[in-house]
C-alpha cells in the first residue's frame, strides 16, 4: 500500500487568513482530506480528520463557530488641561479678613542665653499688608541678642514697647481670626497668649509638610519648605542679613494658601469629630446626673 497525503498548502493558507482576521487558526493542521489507495485498486477509502471549523470546507475561518476575542470597549479619554482643572473659588474680602499671619523674633536670657524672650513681633493680613510690627523690651537681662538670626541689636530695643502692651495689641488682632504661621507654639509662648486649636494653621505641624522618621513625624524648617514648595524661594539668606519676620510670615501664609482647600477639609473633619465626642460626653454626664437624682429620691424618707 502506498499512502498519499494531500498537500498542506490549503491549511497554510487558512492559517494566514485567520491571522489576518485576528482569529485563532485550527488546532489540527491536517484539516484537508487524507486518502489511502492500494496499487491493485482492491481497497480504497477516504477519511476526513475533524476540524474545529467544520462549517468552512475551503479552510476559511468561520466567525460563527471559531474562537472569538472579547472586544474591549474603549472609554473616551478625558482631556484635563491645566486650565480646565477645577480651582477653588477665590476668597471674598470678608473671608480674607479672617486670616492673620504671625512671626516673632526672640533674644536670649539666662546663663547661656537659652531662655527665649520676645524682641519683635510682626502681623500681616491675607494680602501681605502689615497690621502690627514693633520691637518689644525684654523682661529680663539679655545675655544673647542672637543678632545673626534675629537681627536684633541693643539700639533697636531702645524705647521699645513693653511686653504687656504688645500682648494686648496682638490679642486684639487675633481675636476671632485664623492664625497662620510656622512653629506658632514658640511665638504664642513668648507672647503669653493662647489661641483656639481650631483657629491655628501651623505649617510646622501640617502632616504633608512634615518629614517621617520611622513611625514619627518631625517638623521641617520654614526655609526648606519655602524653597521646595514655593518655586525655589530663598528666605533667611545669611548673605542678605538676619531673619525678617515679615518675610517669614509671608512664606508661611503662602504655604497655607498652596494647600488651603485640603487643609480646611481636614480641619472640618477634626472639628466635627471633636463636637461628636463632646456631645457623647455631655450625654453620659446627663445620664449619670439623672441616675443620681433617682437614687436620692428613692433614699429620701417618706
Amino acid at each position: 500500500l502506498h499512502g498519499t497525503i494531500s498537500s498542506p498548502s490549503s491549511s497554510t493558507t487558512a492559517k494566514k487568513r485567520c491571522r489576518q482576521r485576528g482569529k485563532q487558526p485550527p488546532s489540527n493542521p491536517l484539516s484537508s482530506s487524507v486518502s489511502i489507495s492500494s496499487s491493485e485498486g482492491d481497497a480504497s477509502f477516504t477519511s476526513k480528520t475533524s476540524s474545529p471549523n467544520t462549517n468552512s470546507p475551503d479552510g476559511h475561518c468561520n466567525r460563527s463557530t471559531g474562537s472569538r476575542r472579547r472586544r474591549r470597549r474603549r472609554r473616551p479619554k478625558k482631556n484635563h488641561s491645566p486650565n480646565e482643572q477645577q480651582q477653588p473659588p477665590p476668597l471674598t474680602e470678608q473671608e480674607q479678613s479672617n486670616y492673620v499671619a504671625l512671626d516673632c523674633e526672640m533674644v536670649g536670657a539666662g546663663l547661656y542665653g537659652e531662655t527665649s524672650m520676645l524682641a519683635r513681633v510682626c502681623l500681616i493680613d491675607w494680602n501681605y499688608d502689615v497690621i502690627y510690627d514693633t520691637y518689644v523690651t525684654p523682661t529680663e537681662t539679655v545675655t544673647d541678642y542672637r543678632t545673626f538670626v534675629s537681627g536684633i541689636t541693643p539700639q533697636l530695643l531702645e524705647g521699645a514697647v513693653d511686653i504687656w502692651t504688645c500682648r494686648d495689641m496682638v490679642a486684639s488682632f487675633l481675636k476671632g481670626k485664623i492664625l497662620v504661621g510656622h512653629a506658632l507654639k514658640n511665638d504664642l509662648h513668648v507672647l503669653h497668649l493662647n489661641h483656639p486649636w481650631y483657629d491655628i494653621r501651623d505649617t510646622g505641624k501640617y502632616e504633608p509638610f512634615m518629614t517621617s522618621t520611622g513611625h514619627r513625624l518631625w517638623p521641617r524648617k520654614l526655609k526648606e519648605l519655602a524653597q521646595e514648595k514655593l518655586g525655589g524661594r530663598i528666605i533667611q539668606d545669611p548673605s542678605k542679613g538676619a531673619h525678617d519676620p515679615f518675610e517669614d510670615a509671608r512664606a508661611a501664609l503662602d504655604l497655607y494658601k498652596l494647600v488651603r482647600p485640603k487643609w480646611e477639609k481636614v480641619m472640618d473633619y477634626k472639628i466635627q469629630k471633636t463636637n461628636e465626642i463632646i456631645s457623647l460626653i455631655e450625654q453620659e454626664e446627663t445620664k449619670k446626673l439623672a441616675g443620681m437624682n433617682d437614687l436620692d429620691v428613692v433614699a429620701s424618707p417618706q
